[in-house]
């Protein structure tokens, strides 16, 4: 799940959210989700969470310095899992906003 709106749009004007499209895009790879590089980012900090809110099974994944991250959990029948990256430049970034503007928090982040 990123957090921009329908169409594609450029986000909620803060700079630290991630832009461009995450996913599993490696084709048989069911365990590499992905993002685009980020200007002047030296690590990334990945969450995952059952709620697409991340209100309900939030897991904070490993820091990365990569573009990705290798994530084997499998979600149980009838889950899906919501994922969101946020860029950690010399200090940290955001998580994004909401639709409504405001600042997301994840509560399993570190």
């Amino acid at each position: 799940m990123d957090n921009q709106c329908v169409a594609e749009e450029r986000g909620f004007g803060l700079v630290d959210e991630i832009t461009g499209k995450s996913g599993f895009f490696t084709a048989g790879n069911k365990s590499k989700y992905q993002w685009p590089a980020q200007a002047g980012a030296t690590r990334y900090q990945v969450a995952r969470a059952t709620k697409a809110d991340f209100t309900q099974g939030c897991t904070a994944l490993p820091l990365t310095t990569q573009t990705f991250v290798t994530d084997t959990a499998v979600p149980p029948p009838g889950v899906v899992y919501s994922y969101l990256v946020r860029s950690k430049l010399p200090n940290v970034g955001s998580w994004g906003a909401n639709s409504e503007g405001v600042e997301r928090t994840v509560p399993c982040a570190p």
